[in-house]
C-alpha cells in the first residue's frame, strides 16, 4: 500500500511538472524574422553575399506592469561555422505598436529608421529601449550598445539582448527630437498588437558583405491587464 501511495505521488509530481512547463510554452512565443521585399529589390544584390543568420523575437503574451515596459529578447542564430561581426543590431530594430482602438502608437528610438552609417560611427540613442544583459550561447555578457559599433556572433552561436519597450510618444505629429522627447509617456497597461522591423548588416570593414531588410508578423500581448 505505501509503495503504491509513493507511486500515486511520483506521478503526481510529473503530471505537475508537465502541466506548469505547457502553460509557460503557451504564454511565451518565438516569431521569427522575414526577409523584407525590399531587401529583394535592392540594387547589386547579386554582389551581396548571403545572410547566414536567423533572427526572432522571443515574447510573453502577458505581462505584468514592469519598470522596464513591455519586456522581449533578440535572438539572433549565427548558422555558419565562422564567426560574423555585425554593425550594432539595435540601431535600426523597430518595435510597432497598434493600441486597442487600432491607433499606431509611435515609439521613441531616433536613429531607428536611419540606415547603418557606413562612413562614420555614430553613439546611437535608445529612448525606446531599455537594454537588459546581453547572452551569447547562454553565457551573459557585458556590452555597451551606446557606444560598439560592432558586435560578433561566434559560428553556431546564438546572441540574445533582452529589452524592454519603455517610452512611446503621445502625439506622432512631432517632428522634432525635441518635441517627440517632450511628448514622451511610459506605456500604459493594455492590449497591444506588436511587431518589429529590422536592418541587419555585416559590420562595415568586413567583406564579404550582406545586408537585410527584416520584419515579423504581429502578436498579440497583454500587458498589465
Amino acid at each position: 500500500m505505501k509503495k503504491q501511495t509513493l507511486v500515486i505521488i511520483a506521478m503526481i509530481i510529473v503530471i505537475c511538472q508537465f502541466n506548469l512547463g505547457t502553460s509557460f510554452a503557451q504564454q511565451v512565443k518565438e516569431i521569427p524574422f522575414k526577409i523584407d521585399e525590399r531587401s529583394l529589390k535592392l540594387k547589386d544584390r547579386e554582389i551581396m553575399a548571403t545572410s547566414p543568420l536567423s533572427l526572432k523575437i522571443k515574447i510573453a503574451t502577458q505581462q505584468p506592469i514592469s519598470d522596464n515596459g513591455l519586456q522581449f529578447a533578440f535572438v539572433i542564430t549565427n548558422n555558419s561555422s565562422t564567426e560574423i561581426s555585425l554593425g550594432n543590431p539595435l540601431i535600426n530594430l523597430t518595435p510597432k505598436l497598434i493600441d486597442e482602438k487600432g491607433r499606431f502608437i509611435s515609439v521613441i528610438n531616433e536613429y531607428s529608421m536611419m540606415l547603418i552609417n557606413y562612413r562614420k560611427f555614430y553613439v546611437p540613442k535608445f529612448e525606446a529601449f531599455e537594454i537588459g544583459d546581453t547572452f551569447i550561447n547562454g553565457k551573459k555578457q557585458e556590452i555597451d550598445y551606446h557606444t560598439s559599433e560592432n558586435i560578433s556572433i561566434p559560428g553556431n552561436g546564438t546572441y540574445q539582448i533582452n529589452l524592454g519597450v519603455l517610452n512611446i510618444r503621445t502625439n506622432p505629429s512631432a517632428a522634432t527630437p525635441k518635441e517627440r522627447t517632450a511628448a514622451a509617456i511610459k506605456i500604459k497597461k493594455g492590449k497591444y498588437k506588436l511587431s518589429f522591423g529590422a536592418v541587419v548588416a555585416t559590420a562595415r570593414t568586413v567583406k564579404p558583405f550582406f545586408s537585410n531588410i527584416l520584419d515579423t508578423p504581429e502578436i498579440e500581448v497583454d500587458y498589465g491587464q
